[in-house]
């Protein structure tokens, strides 16, 4: 092992990133530079990187105050907020309420509220403008100064709570207007001071005097004081506010500030979390640590403020740090030395270890002015003494210091006790993070391990957990830590002035490799085999440890005569190789002299560099033996019954041919019997068929069990052909039955199973994600849980409009770890997106199986155009994956189907008849065979055999009918085969896209094309787009093409200038359709006048002619 490395010479301020799985480093250089402070790592295997983790940071920032005044301001505002009284505290109050009236309005009364959610413990001393004033009685006038110039009357908060009362006796009679009995304040700790100024205002020359008021504050739950929580002792309850204790420790005050402050039942400040959502053991441990320590509070802070920050305060003055746990509210003290619970070496590792090797100079102070509520100070917040260390002034060349407010501290000892924890926790060399297998994920915030592995360079350093951390999807726990040095406890605490000595690096020696655990190998003695023979080998069996080993090297020694073999080998023992390996091997076979007593000896290599051995022993070699020298080796008993079995069956020759005969005669006998009378097998069979026939089922089954307990060769092969068919019919029935589970419904959601390989259509809120994971083998939705967030994962639109059947069900898959509160429903949404209503949220339990959550059998809205199935999460810590979403029609949910479609599946049912056997040659002379594919999805076939030469023909199953059965009719020729030609004997149909042909023959026409709304009875030459009729016409529309008359022909002869002819066909009807022809006939034409020319077609009506083509 490398000597230690301190963090104050070569290695501070770096980050570096260690691969773990990995023993002692190749190739590592630590090099100190020429500035103090800062070095170089060099690792052949490790990876630099100068990201400072920021995992320690959140325990050194301090909590941001958004308070927006002092406890001495006596504030007047309508939108100010509640106030809370922790501890004993000085407070001027916030006025709510005040009036002047009587004689010249020389009388003045003002209420106060000084704390919610009471009761206090007291009211204590109050000043008036830094004066002293007592009274004769709660509602009398003041003693002294004041004596009727000044009356008070207070309330402690009690709920519920009388009013304050008005003094009596002012001048005049005067009472206060708008106030009386009915004007309570439950829950608040207040008074009413009324002023009178004399008719020469000389009471009060400069207005009311300040006030003053020092109280110990209100009551809440101690679970240390519980006799129905684990180690409490005392009547305390929560929720029993006549059980509650004075609350004085800062911890038990940020308890009560997360559980809420309650007033006449109801949250009015704090967070208001419930008690299963805070970790009370934290709160309880941190509590016992400030009180050990004699750590209080006194604390101030309102409604208005941000009720997290203020929880931050009140654990800063009671030396804890706010944290989370299993989605909980948590902490963690700071204030006392914690013992590791475990100890993680890179067996424990998921990954690389992220290590920031020096703190931030920046949040590295050597001194310290701490900023307390100091009652000397007339309870204003005022700072005090320094808090300095010499030798870390000295270390870093000179003060570095900084003033630091702790608002909820009144006490000086313990103001710079926390000051010293804040400057020596700065100085911890180590913070990082490390990702873990899930068998370490009870590590909480607040816990402390240690390393012990030297790649890892932290051998013996101790960590304090800071966050924690799980990603579902990979099973990783990534813990965020900090080194944690017991001696700074002391000096903090102020009970030694020894400067703690922080733990640094475990630099190992680069030419060191670790060696062979205990358990990566196992020395085995070879024993005898199945015939007896026995080796003298030893066997070592089990598989290299160390990720960066190049070979392992395994040696023996034979222990000398007269050497005790317990007596582990001598550093001069004369080690013979058994070779030198590949660290894949696992298992090598080593020979030694047989009955010797031997060691083995194990050492892993990396490069030219080897571990040091690992011993195994003494191990004694197993003896020589041949299996042909042992009596009751198997090889001599085998033999010894071969050759008697031999003999046996050379003298019984005679006794079996003897035997054969009666068996053959038996044979004849059987086989008579078996064809019951009958001539031939074949015969047999026709009667067993006919009994069949008959109804006489049972004789034929009986003639059938006869035959089966025949135990010859005919009878055997009538019984294995009727039990082949008995197999049949079982099989086809159990084959019909799974088809009929296995039905699917299409599946309306897209993808729902991510089959575009993307969350397309999927509403993941923030924390979720989507992709492929191979634990769960496929796409999956995947998110955290965490505290105080509801998260609403959505499944893809499904569109369920008017031709979706009413009744529908749906049906998710899920799995999860959480004790949250997760639920799922199915929302319906109009056409326009618009909420309609949804089915009730059904919760889910948590299982780290998959499983489906359904809901069957729901009745959609009329108006829903589109649903979806949403999964709600609540707040707490776990994870939760979701996949194969699903909305189908129907009342029960069918297993999982692809989008829109069902899966086909590739199984076939098989279902064959023989029809006819000859039992003679065992031969088929026609059978068919039913192929259907298993989920219906694809066309069934029918194959037909037709002789043993095993000819078939295959028809698919839409066709596999050629007599067309009409319902309740006779069953009509579609299609026959006549004379090696096929004829159609009825018209055929196609149609496409609302469109008919029909080929006839029909009525005139033998082939008809228009609307698939007429049938071949219905359609006419005329009431189609196109008809070719019986008569040979053709038909465009509504009428004959031509319309039945020509124009006759027209001759002409031209010359070079071109001539033209003229044709008129009278009585054309509109709409009709037209035919122009022409032709060349006669005559000669100059091949270098070539013919050119056009038709055109004009409609002439009252003497004018439009041209129309």
């Amino acid at each position: 092992m490398g000597k230690a490395l301190k963090t104050a010479g070569a290695i501070i301020g770096g980050a570096v990133l260690m691969a773990t799985g990995v023993g002692a480093l190749a190739g590592l250089q630590v090099t100190a530079m020429g500035i103090a402070g800062l070095g170089t790592m060099s690792v052949a295997s490790l990876q630099l990187t100068s990201a400072g983790l920021m995992a320690a940071g959140a325990m050194l920032d301090k909590p941001k105050s958004t308070a927006s005044g002092s406890p001495s301001d006596w504030t007047s505002n309508p939108d100010q907020g509640i106030p809370f009284l922790f501890g004993r505290m000085g407070v001027a109050g916030k006025i709510v309420h005040r009036d002047e009236y009587g004689p010249d309005n020389r009388l003045q009364g003002i209420v106060t509220i000084y704390s919610g959610a009471g009761p206090v413990k007291s009211f204590q001393g109050f000043t008036a403008d830094e004066l002293p004033v007592s009274f004769v009685s709660n509602g009398g006038t003041a003693v002294g100064k004041y004596n009727r110039q000044m009356w008070r009357s207070w309330r402690m908060g009690a709920q519920p709570d009388t009013a304050l009362s008005l003094p009596t006796g002012l001048d005049g009679g005067a009472v206060m207007p708008m106030w009386g009995p009915l004007y309570k304040l439950s829950g608040k700790a207040c008074d009413l001071l009324t002023f009178q100024q004399d008719s020469k205002f000389s009471v009060y020359p400069s207005g009311e005097p300040q006030p003053m008021q020092v109280l110990e504050g209100v009551y809440g739950y101690d679970p240390r004081y519980d006799d129905t929580y684990p180690g409490g002792a005392g009547p305390c309850r929560y929720g029993v506010r006549s059980t509650y204790r004075y609350i004085d420790n800062a911890i038990i005050a940020a308890l009560n500030w997360a559980l809420g402050m309650i007033e006449n039942g109801q949250v009015v400040g704090g967070i208001g979390a419930s008690l299963q959502g805070v970790d009370l053991p934290a709160f309880v441990e941190a509590a016992n640590i400030a009180d050990a320590n004699a750590w209080t509070v006194a604390a101030w802070p309102d409604t208005s403020e941000d009720a997290s920050v203020v929880l931050d305060e009140l654990l800063e003055a009671g030396g804890a740090k706010r944290s989370r746990v299993a989605g909980k509210i948590s902490c963690v003290s700071r204030g006392a030395p914690r013992p590791s619970i475990v100890t993680i070496t890179r067996r424990d590792t998921a990954g690389a270890i992220e290590l920031d090797t020096g703190a931030s100079r920046f949040n590295r102070l050597n001194t310290i002015t701490p900023v307390i509520m100091s009652e000397a100070h007339k309870w204003k917040h005022a700072p005090m003494n320094p808090v300095a260390f010499a030798p870390l002034v000295a270390e870093d060349g000179g003060k570095r210091s900084d003033q630091i407010k702790y608002r909820f501290v009144s006490k000086v000892k313990q103001g710079a006790e926390l000051a010293a924890y804040d400057i020596l926790d700065a100085r911890e060399p180590f913070s990082g993070t490390i990702p873990l297998l899930p068998h370490l994920r009870r590590l909480k915030p607040g816990d402390c391990f240690d390393i012990d592995e030297p790649g890892f360079m932290l051998d013996g350093v101790k960590m304090l957990v800071l966050s924690r951390s799980y990603d579902a999807r990979v099973g990783e726990v990534r813990i965020a830590f900090r080194s944690e040095t017991d001696s700074k406890h002391p000096l903090a605490l102020g009970k030694t002035t020894t400067m703690p000595e922080y733990p640094g690096l475990t630099v190992p020696d680069p030419t060191e490799v670790t060696g062979p655990l205990p358990g990566d190998w196992t020395i085995v003695p070879r024993p005898p085999g199945e015939s007896g023979v026995q080796v003298p080998i030893i066997d070592i069996i089990g598989e290299v440890s160390n990720g960066t080993a190049t070979a392992v090297h395994f040696e023996w020694w034979v222990v000398p005569a007269g050497v005790d073999p317990t007596t582990s080998p001598p550093p001069d023992a004369a080690w013979q190789s058994a070779g030198i390996w590949p660290p894949t091997v696992t298992s090598i076979p080593v020979q030694a002299n047989p009955g010797a007593s031997i060691w083995i000896a194990a050492s892993y290599l990396r490069g030219e560099n080897f571990s040091q051995r690992k011993l195994y022993g003494p191990i004694t070699v197993p003896g020589l033996t041949a299996g042909n020298v042992i009596p009751t080796a198997p090889t001599i008993v085998g033999l010894q019954g071969q050759i008697n079995a031999a003999f046996g069956g050379i003298f019984d020759v005679s006794e079996l041919l003897a035997d054969a005969r009666t068996q053959l005669d038996a044979q004849g006998a059987e086989i008579a019997a078996a064809r019951g009378g009958q001539a031939t097998l074949n015969a047999r069979i026709s009667q067993v068929n006919q009994a069949r026939i008959d109804g006489d089922e049972a004789n034929a089954i009986a003639i059938s069990g006869v035959a089966a307990r025949t135990a010859h060769t005919e009878a055997d092969i009538i019984d294995l052909e009727n039990a082949l068919a008995n197999e049949t019919m079982a099989r086809a029935e159990a084959v019909g039955q799974l088809t009929a589970r296995q039905a699917l419904n299409p599946n309306l959601t897209p993808n729902g199973n991510f089959e575009a390989g993307s969350s397309a259509g999927w509403g993941l809120p923030a924390g979720f994600g989507a992709g492929y994971s191979s634990f769960n083998g496929g796409w999956i939705a995947y998110g955290e849980l965490t505290s105080g967030t509801v998260r609403n994962v959505q499944a893809p639109l499904t569109s369920v409009s008017s031709d979706v059947a009413a009744i529908q069900s749906s049906q998710i898959a899920y799995r999860m770890a959480s004790n949250a509160y997760v639920a799922a429903c199915v929302m319906f949404f109009d056409a326009g997106y618009g909420y309609i209503e949804q089915t009730p949220w059904e919760p889910l339990a948590p299982t780290t199986d998959w499983t489906a959550w359904k809901a069957e059998g729901y009745t959609k809205p009329a108006a829903a155009a589109w649903s979806r199935i949403v999964v709600t999460t609540g707040g707490t810590e776990g994870f939760i994956n979701l996949r194969q979403a699903k909305t189908e029609a129907g009342s029960v949910c069918t297993i999982y189907s692809s989008d829109a479609s069902v899966s086909s599946l590739s199984a076939t049912v098989t279902d064959q008849a023989l029809a006819i056997v000859d039992l003679e040659n065992q031969q088929a002379l026609a059978a068919y065979e039913l192929l259907a594919n298993a989920s219906g999805g694809l066309p069934a076939f029918l194959r037909l055999i037709s002789s043993t030469a095993g000819g078939y023909a295959a028809l698919a199953a839409p066709v596999v009918a050629l007599l067309n059965s009409i319902p309740g009719g006779d069953l009509l020729v579609a299609m026959q085969a006549i004379g090696g030609e096929v004829f159609f004997p009825r018209p055929v149909y196609v149609d496409l896209g609302g469109r008919r042909l029909i080929m006839g023959p029909g009525s005139g026409w033998v082939l008809w094309f228009g609307p698939d709304t007429i049938n071949a009875a219905g359609a006419t030459r005329t009431n189609g787009y196109f008809a070719l009729g019986t008569d040979g016409k053709v038909y465009y529309g509504n009428a004959e093409l031509g319309g039945g008359k020509t124009g006759g022909a027209r001759s002409f002869s031209s010359g070079p200038g071109g001539s033209s002819a003229q044709s008129t066909v009278p009585g054309v009807l509109a709409g009709s359709m037209l035919e122009a022809t022409g032709a060349i006939n006669g005559g000669s034409l100059d091949a270098d006048a070539p013919l050119f020319g056009t038709i055109s077609l004009y409609e002439e009506s009252g003497g004018v002619q439009t041209l129309v083509y």
